[in-house]
């Protein structure tokens, strides 16, 4: 037994024995140091109090199947941590039915990529109170100003509805603003809205100022919710002035980290799709035509494997501005992708695109920043509105697919070609 309670304290695996009173019995130092508890801590209160609120019918719907004998396998939960934030756990669990006890293990799922700890140090660092609210209503993360003005100690408002902050009397009609704004989701700065009134634990109620700004992340849309305390003296009035144009910077930069490749500073997948989509509203709207330009380097990944990931990242950079300058006031480029990117070209047809094309390969050829000679496969793809009742995801997977034969087509006859998607003769083979 000594082995297996080694094994236990020595993994960096994360294992826990739960009871099926709804505690914790045991849990590794692995799994302790991960959330920033101490053992006593986690096993004195039950593990849904840890539990994201929408992940709380996850747990008993695992329970339902281990009291049942039943092993759960591969149930991702997120776990509130001591700091604040919530970590992605994927747990499998089995059961000791005599015992009463359930064996689990986990590994962490969250993401710890640089644009999440960007937006983080940004609104820890932020001169007003921040509030991050999923659509739920619910509030992931408060900085420590939020935390002051509204009485509550670090972390406490994790968890909570945004309905707390609102006084009982108003909550209802809140509830309704709440479902109208989620349904089309826009910028409200600060100023927007006057006699807005908020709701402390004390149950002291303060005049607010809030601003709102939607952000589309990797996990979903958040609200980034700024609130600023409207019963301040006008001595301080200049002060909020300046503390609301720091905030507007700092949204315009979360905005770009949300929205941007952090690498290459193009459009990146998400962005990108939302773009394409909204540019294809436009177009049918219009009856005109729209293209798409699939871009892949020549040969990159022998670049990469020969360089080095650094070499390799320093040449996409460098693609990538040599890209942002030469598409027009418009036109969208986005990076999807390793060495893949796109363009889209709203309101162009066959000969625009195809001139594009053309006139890219044409500068990057000429292109003396790169150190090396650095060629490009192209594919393109054009499309036609002419009914307003066309289904948009139709068109948006028939472009891409096209584009990309045409791509595939480029790399094989070439590299270093332009197809476009129509020039490809009947009997090719893509």
């Amino acid at each position: 037994m000594i082995e297996y309670e080694k094994f236990f304290n020595y993994s960096l695996d994360l294992f826990v024995i739960a009871g099926a009173d709804g505690y914790f019995k045991r849990v590794n130092p692995a799994f302790c140091n991960l959330l920033g508890y101490t053992e006593a801590e986690l096993l004195s209160k039950p593990y849904s109090s840890f539990t994201h609120p929408d992940d709380i019918y996850k747990v008993d719907q695992a329970l339902k199947s281990l009291n049942a004998g039943h092993p759960a396998f591969l149930v991702e939960l997120r776990l509130l941590a001591e700091d604040g934030t919530y970590r992605l756990l994927r747990w499998s669990g089995y059961p000791d039915l005599e015992a009463g006890l359930i064996f689990a293990i986990a590994k962490d799922q969250t993401l710890q990529d640089p644009e999440t700890q960007q937006i983080r140090l940004l609104l820890d660092s932020s001169p007003t109170a921040v509030f991050l609210v999923e659509k739920s209503g619910t509030i992931t993360y408060a900085n420590q100003l939020a935390d002051r003005i509204f009485g509550y100690r670090r972390n406490e408002l994790i968890g909570k509805s945004i309905e707390a902050l609102v006084p009982p009397r108003f909550r209802k009609k809140h509830i309704g603003h709440i479902t109208q704004y989620m349904e089309k989701p826009r910028l409200r700065t600060l100023g927007s809205i006057v006699n807005l009134v908020g709701y402390k634990k004390n149950k002291e109620e303060i005049p607010l100022d809030i601003g709102l700004n939607p952000v589309w992340l990797s996990s979903g849309m958040i609200i980034i919710c700024s609130v600023i305390n409207a019963g301040t003296n006008n001595v301080h009035l200049q002060n909020l002035i300046e503390e609301k144009k720091n905030l507007e910077k700092s949204k315009t930069r979360l905005e770009r980290l949300a929205n941007r490749d952090t690498l290459t500073g193009l459009l990146n997948r998400r962005a990108f799709e939302r773009t394409f989509v909204n540019d294809l509203s436009s177009a049918r709207k219009s009856g005109k035509s729209i293209s798409i330009i699939s871009v892949d380097l020549d040969r990159f990944k022998e670049y990469n494997d020969r360089n080095g990931h650094l070499a390799g990242d320093a040449l996409l950079k460098k693609f990538g501005e040599v890209l942002i300058k030469n598409v027009r006031r418009g036109d969208s480029a986005a990076r999807i992708g390793g060495d893949e990117f796109i363009i889209i070209l709203p309101d162009d047809g066959y000969d625009q695109a195809v001139n594009f094309g053309n006139r890219f390969h044409r500068i990057l050829r000429k292109h003396k920043s790169f150190g090396i000679h650095v060629t490009i496969s192209m594919g393109a793809s054009t499309y036609v509105f002419r009914s307003k009742r066309t289904e948009l995801k139709r068109i948006m997977k028939q472009l891409l697919s096209e584009a990309d034969k045409a791509l595939y087509h480029s790399k094989n006859a070439g590299p270093d070609l332009f197809t476009h998607f129509e020039d490809i003769s009947s009997n090719s083979n893509v």
